[in-house]
């Protein structure tokens, strides 16, 4: 069980910080064009797949595979992961 010590402005703040933020335009079908930079940064190439994850404040999009390894070695930045999907997984069931 985690202990929930991390509030959702606090971790909202910390991904703010740590992150880049990109404006893409959704085209038809809503299909949308992954910049070069972005490409070239994690070796995407067509027909290449990636992880889309919804929540209720948007979209993240990661190379398919484990996230865990975007966020590096930093312990903290992988605890506030687990953190976020133990709370996901508890407002699933809740839900249900």
């Amino acid at each position: 069980m985690f202990n929930l010590r991390i509030s959702k402005v606090k971790l909202k703040a910390f991904m703010r910080i740590f992150f880049y933020m990109y404006t893409l335009k959704v085209h038809k079908k809503g299909i949308i064009v992954i910049p070069k930079e972005i490409r070239e940064k994690f070796n995407l190439e067509e027909g290449d797949e990636v992880n889309v994850i919804v929540d209720d404040e948007g979209i993240y999009i990661f190379p398919r595979g484990d996230i865990r390894k975007y966020f590096g070695s930093d312990k903290d930045a992988i605890k506030a992961l687990n953190i976020l999907e133990e709370e996901r997984r508890r407002e699933r069931e809740s839900s249900t």
